[in-house]
């Protein structure tokens, strides 16, 4: 291509990607098509192993915009730090290396930021999930955006309520220079966090149409949430928490929510004490608002545990009533 397709405001497109090489061309291509074309795509490659940086140097020697950064191994946080690093532009989008963008999307969403003021920091917008295949996958939960102005505290107490992973956002330049970049301790939720810190000092805003394919398949990030790994994600989440005592302690009943997930977690990974073990570190390190640790120690614990596998208990006792007409059999203890 040669020249912008259509005018607007300078965009970086950051993509991290680890042993990516069967999606990263697609993804790379639909934000070269877009409408409003980038100003540079940075692939940062976090050290992978398989065809990628093959496929991404034939890209950057084909499209002058196209920077490829070959990086260590850091996760994906560390690459999307190298790739803000390198960029300059005054806007900067994220996309996944599995996924796609419709060709309209950069300049949808800029065109909400021209119409903002400057307090503005983020606009995200609507999604779809597909397949390995690119084919729309039917029967997902989607979660449709629906928080827009000052959303901290909707943030705060909803898990990451902006939809549609990093691919979904762009973000002003200006507010990511003055909260920081991604926390690389993280490896789960370090999306949320940052959302979290940019919701402190600007708003949100959206655009309603799905304008990114979140792509679902054995790899991809939406197909991880393993088992044995749920209380280290819910570690993660401590983690990021911990950094908003004030603000946590606004909301009494999360606390004890974190609680009752963690307890029914740690039933359903019983198997996994070493899974537990690391959690309770976590926990003796973190503070949740004014109450300190979630848990004061493994007798605290072990009390919370108990009373979570009764309820398991009796859940499971009761499970055979799907089976029967008018039965029931939703799962207790997360409230």
């Amino acid at each position: 291509m040669s020249g912008r397709p259509q005018a607007g405001p300078e965009i970086d497109v950051i993509i991290p990607v680890f042993n990516g090489a069967s999606y990263l061309e697609q993804a790379v291509r639909s934000a070269a098509a877009q409408t409003l074309r980038p100003a540079r795509i940075i692939i940062a490659d976090d050290g992978s192993q398989d065809e990628t940086p093959s496929i991404a140097r034939k890209l950057a020697s084909e499209l002058a915009f196209v920077t490829y950064l070959r990086l260590p191994h850091g996760g994906v946080s560390a690459a999307r730090n190298a790739g803000i690093g390198e960029s300059s532009s005054p806007f900067i989008a994220f996309l996944d290396a599995d996924d796609l963008w419709a060709a309209e999307k950069l300049a949808r969403q800029a065109a909400v930021f021209a119409s903002s003021n400057v307090d503005l920091a983020l606009v995200y917008c609507a999604y779809e999930c597909i397949d390995a295949a690119g084919s729309r996958i039917s029967g997902i939960a989607i979660t449709p955006p629906s928080l827009r102005g000052g959303i901290f505290r909707e943030l705060l107490a909803g898990d990451n309520a902006v939809s549609g992973s990093a691919s979904a956002v762009l973000i002003r330049r200006s507010s990511l220079d003055l909260v920081g970049r991604f926390d690389e301790r993280l490896y789960y939720g370090e999306d949320w966090d940052l959302w979290l810190r940019l919701a402190a000092v600007g708003t949100f805003d959206y655009v309603a149409e799905e304008l990114v394919h979140v792509r679902v398949h054995g790899r991809s990030a939406q197909n991880r949430l393993f088992r044995r790994r749920q209380l280290g994600f819910l570690a993660q989440h401590l983690m990021i928490y911990s950094k908003w005592p004030a603000e946590v302690a606004l909301l009494p009943q999360l606390p004890r929510t974190l609680r009752r997930r963690a307890a029914l977690l740690a039933v359903q990974a019983w198997q996994y004490p070493r899974e537990i073990a690391a959690f309770m570190r976590v926990v003796r390190e973190s503070r949740i608002g004014a109450q300190g640790p979630l848990f004061s120690g493994w007798a605290d614990f072990a009390k919370e545990f108990c009373m979570a596998l009764a309820r398991h208990a009796a859940w499971q006792t009761g499970v055979s009533k799907l089976l029967r007409p008018g039965g029931t059999g939703k799962e207790p203890g997360i409230s």
